[in-house]
């Protein structure tokens, strides 16, 4: 165990750089899943791709806003976590 390594942080305590690398991060995994999606043929690529988009074109704008942030954060969490039970349950258009 490294014990110089910390703990991560709550998105409510990061600074707003941190903030900024986490949405950037995020709308990558959004465009992954909706390749994924598209891929799959699955209905959820719609949502993520939009989301993804947006938070890749406005990124420099939300960091700041926290409550903006944190709101798209938990709507792409959500998107994401949906195409994976799908996926889990072995729902696809095949």
């Amino acid at each position: 165990m490294d014990l110089n390594q910390t703990e991560p942080l709550a998105f409510s305590q990061m600074t707003a750089h941190q903030r900024d690398r986490v949405l950037v991060e995020l709308a990558k995994s959004l465009a992954y899943t909706a390749l994924a999606s598209r891929t799959l043929s699955t209905n959820h690529h719609f949502g993520l791709e939009e989301l993804g988009t947006q938070i890749e074109r406005d990124h420099a704008l939300l960091f700041a806003d926290y409550e903006a942030a944190a709101k798209l954060v938990f709507e792409a969490i959500t998107l994401i976590a949906d195409f994976e039970y799908e996926m889990g349950r072995g729902e696809t258009k095949h």
